[in-house]
């Protein structure tokens, strides 16, 4: 037990660096978004980070948040977590075309704001000719529609999901 304290610990200090806060993501959130961990856990925070930890020591999650961040399930995660969560409120908005659900949606999807503007208007294309074949569909199903129309609104207006 108290080796793998000491190891949890040595991985904190070597990814503690500047790099690791390069992306604006605490050491925590690399080990549980990024690396291996979040690979085979992705939905397991703790399984994650202890595979991380377990498997190299937190470096392969360090280096791939420093070199390819946006590839860390961090936005992915963020993104599905808000269509489970309130998806009756952003289909509302997308139907509108504004709203704080929907600018949530494209900081979850890690839109600047140039790009956000274009993200919201694909959704809001994609999701009107998807509503339409909604009809008899379980929640879940529409959840996974809304996740697709997202990934590809977000790679359609640059953003980093």
């Amino acid at each position: 037990m108290k080796k793998s304290i000491a190891l949890m610990l040595a991985a904190a200090s070597i990814g503690a660096g500047s790099t690791a806060f390069a992306n604006e993501r605490d050491f925590g959130a690399i080990l549980s978004e990024c690396g291996i961990g979040a690979m085979i856990a992705p939905s397991n925070e703790t399984v994650a980070v202890i595979t991380n930890v377990t498997f190299d020591l937190g470096t392969t999650a360090v280096s791939s948040n420093a070199s390819s961040a946006g590839n860390c399930v961090g936005g992915k995660k963020k993104v599905a977590q808000l269509i489970q969560n309130a998806y009756p409120q952003l289909t509302a908005d997308i139907a509108k075309g504004q709203g704080q659900n929907l600018d949530a949606l494209s900081v979850a999807a890690q839109c600047g704001p140039t790009a956000g503007d274009k993200f919201k208007t694909q959704v809001r294309l994609q999701f009107g000719q998807s509503a339409a074949q909604g009809q008899g569909k379980t929640q879940l199903d529409k959840n996974e529609d809304l996740y697709g129309i997202v990934k590809s609104s977000a790679v359609h207006a640059g953003c980093s999901i």
